[in-house]
């Protein structure tokens, strides 16, 4: 059985869309993306599995300017934004911004701690990143972070996936929720992170909402998380295989 979105959600999810006429691209299948193009050519991702092999640093998107942001952040609704939080949530919230700082991303993204019941996270005009605190309390901070990870990664294919959700593309959309899984598990392999927390924090995610609120709106948008953790182990073997080839070569240099 579908169930729809809480009221709490749907009223914040009306709000931005009264407000920007699209919404959130969220792990969860509630809102739409909303992304504005730098015009990067040279970084198109083939397949997911090419996700190990790209330049992250060189395919990185610009960020949006100071006044690009700074609309995104006036579009959001007034209410909803929770700010009294826990010694341990803040914690969490640390370790996120620490992951942030390796991607170039600390203070390009405002996060916020939102109140839907949903547990999900999701990046919003590509300036805001929204968490709900349920997804903040379920979530350990590495399962948070290497949600977060995937949350970067949709900046990296932002034009496709706004193309394909328009089209209405289902295939399209999971081949492009799996590229940013394997994007994810690149950027996870920086010293102090690992990407084994991230297949975990989908299942944990997916095992919650669906027994709190039932099966997603617009789920076959979404690739199973049985097919997401094939896809992860997959990037992290190809990824391990280079990482030792390289040192090989050099130490035979």
């Amino acid at each position: 059985m579908t169930l729809r979105p809480s009221v709490a959600l749907m009223r914040f999810q009306n709000s931005l869309a009264s407000n920007v006429g699209q919404g959130l691209c969220v792990f969860l299948p509630l809102i739409m993306p909303l992304f504005a193009a730098p015009g990067r050519g040279n970084c198109r991702l083939a397949d997911p599995e090419s996700a190990a092999r790209i330049d992250l640093e060189s395919c990185r998107p610009a960020p949006l300017s100071p006044e690009e942001k700074a609309a995104v952040l006036a579009s959001l609704p007034r209410d909803g934004e929770i700010t009294a939080l826990t010694g341990g949530e803040r914690e969490k919230l640390a370790f996120v911004d620490r992951f942030l700082a390796t991607q170039h991303r600390r203070g390009v993204y405002a996060v916020k701690v939102i109140d839907p019941a949903q547990a999900w996270v999701g990046l919003h005009g590509r300036a805001v990143l929204l968490i709900t605190r349920s997804a903040l309390r379920l979530l350990s901070a590495a399962e948070l972070t290497a949600i977060v990870a995937h949350e970067v990664g949709h900046e990296y294919v932002y034009s496709e996936y706004d193309a394909a959700k328009a089209a209405g593309n289902s295939s399209e959309l999971k081949r492009l929720e799996l590229t940013c899984d394997a994007l994810a598990v690149a950027m996870l392999k920086h010293p102090g992170f690992g990407w084994e927390p991230l297949a975990p924090a989908f299942e944990a995610l997916a095992r919650y909402n669906l027994e709190h609120f039932g099966t997603p709106l617009n789920n076959e948008n979404y690739p199973p998380t049985k097919e997401r953790r094939k896809l992860i182990d997959r990037v992290s073997r190809t990824l391990l295989s280079s990482r030792l080839r390289d040192t090989s070569v050099s130490r035979q240099r």
